[in-house]
């Protein structure tokens, strides 16, 4: 019976050709069409983000980090005097804040203190993303 019905299927799809694309031409430029469409929706570029540093540790590991953060996401902006009012406002999308002693609290990451020294504020509507992306990382 089953096979019978297969079979009657099968017979009516090769007569039909439009059924036969409908069948599997649409769904395949349907996945396309929605794959470009929603291609940086849920991972927009960080390559484009301005941001700002504002560092008070002259050391190495500030450094570093200023030039590990530069490399993957571009260079930073110069430091505006209401930088904090730029970031709400959206003008500036990121700020880091480096505290001094950066180097010590790297070294604190090992025994298991918790003394953060390095910080990220960021534009109200990115906020939310940003805190769910730093608790899965």
């Amino acid at each position: 019976m089953y096979f019978a019905l297969v079979k009657k299927e099968l017979l009516t799809l090769t007569r039909d050709l439009h059924g036969l694309g409908a069948l599997f031409v649409l769904p395949m430029v349907f996945i396309v069409v929605m794959s470009m469409a929603l291609m940086d929706v849920y991972t927009p570029s960080s390559k484009k983000l301005s941001y700002t540093v504002i560092n008070q540790d002259a050391g190495p590991v500030a450094k570093r980090l200023i030039e590990l953060w530069a490399k993957d996401h571009g260079k930073a902006l110069a430091t505006p005097e209401d930088w904090q009012a730029q970031v709400r406002a959206g003008k500036v999308k990121d700020a880091m804040w480096i505290d001094p002693g950066l180097a010590s609290d790297v070294n604190d990451a090992y025994t298991g203190e918790r003394n953060e020294k390095a910080r990220r504020r960021t534009e109200p509507e990115r906020e939310q993303g940003r805190r769910k992306n730093d608790q899965a990382g």
